[in-house]
């Protein structure tokens, strides 16, 4: 969704006067990096490239939730590659700001940024948990490092009633000496593996599972045989895998 999240946002708001978008408070206080985060993010819903060639030291770099890192001029190319669109209206917000470190001529930032879009009456929107550094160049503070970490959220889980839960109870085996035993309590999917406390699996869908307290890119995923019977489970978490053979259906 990055071509909606990001790209689209891109000169929506180019009416809004660059003098306004450009004007510093005077004072280096924590406000002064407060305001400047907002007018660069106005700044950049604008498509105010030149604002952002001023803002970047010549030694700035990115680094996205992805790990790739781009220096300025590579970056300031992909951010603003794409031409405005008229059919949706950005919005963002900032909370949790936080001065981490200010000397004379050096600040670090932290904050929570959402950025979004309405879709005529959808929403859409995505938070990024930000670390920004300046420093003072020639009188002026440009930024020197921005890290996005995406904030990731949970899948919303469906409801299996209770003889379709039932198909996946019983125990298997993950490696010997550890086992995970599969059951339902309370109406809702449960593991417990040797020597770990129990688990809630919540359904995505037939045999797709996730653990709501771990990493929401996780899935417990059930297999079948040919004849349908579940006869394994899959933890998955990116490219790393961990398979559990079923034993016993108790």
């Amino acid at each position: 969704m990055r071509a909606i999240s990001i790209a689209t946002l891109i000169g929506l708001l180019a009416g809004m006067p660059a003098a306004l978008a450009q004007m510093p408070p005077k004072v280096d206080t924590p406000e002064l990096f407060r305001d400047l985060t907002e007018r660069r993010a106005n700044a950049y819903l604008a498509g105010d490239r030149k604002f952002y060639e001023n803002l970047l030291s010549e030694d700035f770099v990115m680094m996205g939730d992805n790990g790739a890192v781009s220096k300025k001029g590579a970056y300031l190319d992909a951010e603003f590659a794409n031409p405005p669109s008229r059919s949706m209206k950005p919005f963002f917000s900032i909370s949790d700001f936080r001065v981490i470190t200010q000397r004379k001529d050096f600040a670090v930032v932290s904050y929570l940024k959402t950025e979004g879009m309405t879709i005529g009456e959808q929403a859409f929107s995505a938070d990024a948990r930000r670390l920004d550094t300046y420093a003072l160049e020639q009188g002026q503070w440009r930024l020197i490092t921005m890290v996005a970490s995406r904030v990731l959220k949970p899948p919303k889980p469906i409801s299996l009633p209770d003889d379709k839960l039932a198909e996946y109870v019983g125990k298997y085996s993950v490696a010997p000496g550890v086992d995970s035993e599969i059951t339902v309590l309370n109406g809702q999917l449960a593991e417990r593996s040797t020597d770990q406390e129990p688990v809630v699996l919540m359904p995505l869908g037939y045999d797709t599972f996730f653990d709501p307290e771990d990493s929401p890119t996780a899935r417990t995923i059930f297999r079948r045989d040919a004849s349908g019977k579940v006869v394994a489970w899959s933890y998955v978490n990116g490219d790393q895998e961990v398979v559990a053979k079923r034993i016993s259906t108790r």
